[in-house]
């Protein structure tokens, strides 16, 4: 019964962030569903749900034209790990005239600069046909790609 939770909160986030539009981006909100079953279940369901939350991103990001990749206690100076992820979700979303080098360089600069201050720090970047928005709120990042 409690299984009930997690799979609900993964099709209201993902319904919400659809009827939304791309201005407003609630998909990064999934994290809660595989966090929450891990308080009540096994590593197997929760690895379960949180494959269920990617699902309900990549309908939103679909959707919407935005994908976006989250990742949460990252370690300090351990960001590297976290620059080649982001790297990765950028070249995964296999955009035209993305230059994956530029990419690449600007998370590596950004990301460990931005990491673990007080508050929410945002930056951006175009590049052709798309918008990278990378945000961080501690030890919490999130890169969002939006074709425009």
């Amino acid at each position: 019964m409690l299984l009930l939770i997690p799979v609900v909160l993964i099709v209201v986030i993902t319904a919400a962030d659809i009827a939304t539009g791309p201005n407003i981006v609630l998909s990064p909100l999934l994290v809660v569903a595989p966090t929450l079953t891990a308080w009540f279940a096994g590593p197997w369901m929760t690895a379960g749900i949180g494959v269920l939350a990617m699902a309900g991103e990549a309908v939103s990001g679909w959707r919407t034209g935005t994908l976006s990749c989250n990742a949460a206690g990252i370690s300090k100076g351990r960001s590297s790990e976290q620059v080649a992820i982001f790297t990765d979700c950028v070249t995964a979303a296999g955009l035209d005239g993305i230059d994956n080098t530029k990419v690449r360089t600007w998370i590596q600069t950004e990301l460990p600069a931005m990491l673990g201050k007080d508050g929410m720090q945002v930056e951006h970047i175009e590049l052709g046909k798309a918008m990278l928005s990378m945000d961080t709120a501690g030890n919490t990042a999130a890169i969002s790609i939006e074709q425009q």
